[in-house]
């Protein structure tokens, strides 16, 4: 009997070490966002980079694709070499902010999951701003317009006309050539000739105002 404890002490360890490693990868999977499905990565992909397959729906929900290769970025560089490696194998890239929006630019209600279609979301690690000489602010395409609002707040700076705040990207609006209206704030003269409505990239530099805060370009 003494011979036979140790044996069934050591069969009963490795089965609770099993079971804890299945329970850890069980977690793991489990605390994906959802609409995350890891895959092997394309043939070739580059590596370092992370790509995994993604559910793709638009702010509207009229284009909905079940699984799209989806990878994300940290820096421009990485982008060149994702787009590089996309032209030699023969896949479309397309960049991926908030999917506000119902016009089908990124993917069509058509585009299947076995497609060569590679999106680039870029709202996680490409949102960097920056105040520049002017006044000016160098903006990411990944930044969302309500963090751009603050950062502007922030520095004491503001924009003329603003398209709605909130899950937009400032790459995104820059592409559909997003508006606003104008709004003076209160105790503020706007400049003769101010419209009251333009498109947010018509000009790099907003007209003078007489208000708290100074305009700034947005480049």
């Amino acid at each position: 009997m003494h011979g036979r404890v140790p044996t069934l002490s050591i069969m009963a360890e490795l089965t609770r070490r099993d079971l804890l490693r299945a329970s850890a990868a069980a977690a793991g999977a489990a605390w994906l966002p959802a609409g995350v499905l890891r895959d092997d990565p394309p043939p070739g992909f580059p590596s370092g980079i992370d790509v995994h397959r993604e559910v793709y729906e638009n702010w509207a929900g009229e284009i909905r694709v079940a699984s799209l290769w989806t990878c994300v970025p940290r820096t421009a560089a990485e982008i060149v070499t994702v787009v590089n490696w996309a032209h030699g194998a023969g896949w479309k890239v397309r960049p991926r902010g908030y999917r506000h929006g119902w016009a089908p630019l990124t993917v069509t209600a058509a585009t299947a999951p076995a497609d060569r279609v590679l999106l680039v979301d870029t709202t996680h690690h490409l949102t960097a701003m920056r105040v520049e000489p002017g006044p000016s602010v160098r903006v990411e395409a990944g930044a969302s317009m309500d963090d751009l609002l603050a950062f502007l707040e922030a520095n004491g700076l503001g924009v003329t006309n603003t398209p709605a705040p909130g899950d937009l990207s400032v790459g995104g609006v820059l592409a559909i050539n997003g508006h606003g209206t104008s709004v003076a704030a209160a105790g503020e003269t706007l400049a003769p000739g101010t419209p009251t409505a333009r498109s947010a990239t018509s000009s790099c530099r907003s007209p003078p105002s007489s208000g708290t805060h100074q305009p700034a370009a947005m480049c």
